[in-house]
């Protein structure tokens, strides 16, 4: 795959993961990426003390805390993209559960 196509599939799988958000995660919101592989969730404002926490007991789904990209605090959490569009998809899924179900 050359350069410009793996940047068009990394783009267009941040788009359903930003779309997906937006719709079914409402409370979570999506700053702009300052990586091509890790979407920066915060999720402050859906009352998620321990976002990754969450996450990554309930659906088990691998995130890296926000402490590893500088954010001193556990509402935030990034999600790689840099994964099959289906795996991803059913993990946006697990967390929309998880974040239902608390």
């Amino acid at each position: 795959m050359s350069r410009e196509a793996l940047l068009r599939y990394l783009k267009a799988i941040r788009d359903v993961v930003q779309d997906n958000v937006a719709r079914h995660l409402l409370t979570i919101t999506m700053a702009k990426p300052d990586a091509t592989y890790h979407e920066p969730l915060d999720c402050r404002s859906a009352g998620l003390d321990d976002a990754f926490t969450l996450f990554i007991t309930r659906p088990m789904v691998t995130l890296n805390d926000g402490a590893t990209f500088g954010k001193p605090d556990t509402a935030h959490a990034r999600l790689s993209i840099g994964t099959p569009h289906p795996h991803l998809t059913e993990g946006l899924e697990m967390m929309q559960t998880a974040q239902a179900a608390r």
